[in-house]
């Protein structure tokens, strides 16, 4: 790389050689080269030849990063990344996440730093600090590694801004690699309801919530995701076909307190087809008969422009995490019941698929939309291990030595 300096000089400053050169603009620069005039036994040595690799070094460094020394805070930086980040990301769920992420942990840890300043060690303490004790909602324990993971992503981009507009040479937060501890709180298994449960649940519910009671069972014979029931349009709705079903298109998620609509969903294995049963398909139309009928009643007040499926009888759609809010509700007033949210609806029923119904976790994988079977046999499929215990037992007098 050919060097955009004129030369450079070296002169003697309190017993140390600093280096005096002018940029390509043409702006004079002074630096320390932290080489001493004279060496331990006081006398001139080498240290000449030494302050000129080091004079050397530190023109190389203003030449990679020519803005290094402009007093930029961290927190201008971060608000000149996410202008740019929010044109180019694309869905809104992301980007209020990211956003939080920095408002809560990364630019209260980070806001006293230049961007110049910030090293890898930095960055690796704050992850292991997040990961050790950086729970806001729980005093005294980490965040899980899904999160420290996501923290490192957007201290990733955001340093690359700051190497975009040369304030530095490299991404400090590139190869860091995450903590290997995690002192994360622990967290109660996901309650899981067999169909016969599920049913008195919904004879209690019927009278008194109806779009409640279509809600779970919904959900719980099709496995669908919270977002994905809340997000559900009757664009997306099949029901004259040969084979009535739903397409999973539209989400609909509830972060830092307002509602986030995503046209597409995570992964490309979750957007698809669910095919219907016969009963679902009946309960179907007959909202969608209600729906006319209270469109005709409201007139203009109708409020449902979305077209979406479950909302109130005016129109309005339900806040998106309102099914768990109202199992969480219901499962404090009925304590026989295990506790369960709109998510333990989807463990349930790959769990009742696979023990009772006979699926193969291929199967089960195929309906609930995984891209394989390794994520549905680890964290949904449940056993009862001393029915399991049973039934092995019945079997172990074939085992003969």
């Amino acid at each position: 790389m050919k060097n955009i300096t004129k030369g450079y000089s070296l002169v003697e400053r309190s017993n140390h050689y600093c280096v005096m050169f002018r940029d390509k603009n043409g702006k004079q620069h002074c630096r320390s080269t932290r080489v001493s005039v004279l060496n331990e036994d006081k006398k001139p040595g080498k240290q000449y030849i030494y302050a000129q690799q080091a004079a050397l070094r530190i023109i190389a460094e203003v030449e990679a990063s020519p803005n290094a020394r402009k007093k930029t805070s961290f927190e201008e930086l971060v608000d000149s990344w996410f202008k740019n980040y929010k044109k180019e990301c694309e869905k809104e769920s992301t980007l209020v996440t990211y956003q939080k992420d920095v408002e809560k942990h990364i630019l209260p840890y980070f806001k006293t730093y230049r961007p110049a300043d910030i090293t890898p060690f930095d960055i690796k303490k704050f992850l292991t600090d997040k990961a050790l004790k950086g729970n806001l909602s729980y005093e005294g324990y980490g965040l899980g590694r899904c999160t420290v993971s996501r923290l490192r992503t957007v201290l990733i981009l955001i340093m690359e801004c700051a190497v975009d507009k040369r304030m530095i040479a490299i991404n400090p937060a590139r190869g860091v690699s995450l903590p290997k501890q995690y002192n994360v709180r622990p967290i109660k298994p996901r309650g899981v309801i067999t169909p016969e449960q599920c049913r008195e649940i919904l004879d209690i519910i019927r009278e008194k919530k109806i779009m409640l009671y279509r809600m779970i069972r919904f959900a719980y014979t099709t496995a669908v995701r919270e977002g994905e029931l809340m997000g559900l349009k009757w664009d997306n709705v099949f029901l004259d076909e040969e084979k009535p079903r739903v397409y999973i298109k539209t989400i609909r998620s509830y972060i830092s307190g307002r509602d986030i609509i995503s046209d597409t969903p995570k992964t490309k294995s979750s957007e698809g087809n669910i095919y219907i049963t016969k009963e679902i398909e009946e309960m179907l139309r007959l909202m969608q008969n209600e729906q006319e009928e209270n469109k005709n009643f409201y007139g203009k007040e109708y409020k449902n422009i979305d077209n979406y499926v479950f909302v109130k009888s005016d129109g309005e759609p339900y806040r998106a995490n309102y099914l768990t809010k109202q199992l969480e509700a219901f499962c404090k007033k009925h304590p026989e019941f295990p506790k369960i949210s709109a998510h333990s609806l989807r463990t349930s029923c790959a769990t009742w698929l696979v023990n009772e119904e006979g699926w193969t976790p291929l199967e089960a994988a195929a309906h609930l939309r995984h891209k394989n079977d390794d994520i549905t046999k680890q964290y949904y499929i449940k056993i009862n291990t001393e029915d399991y215990r049973q039934k092995i037992g019945e079997k172990s007098s074939c085992i003969e030595l």
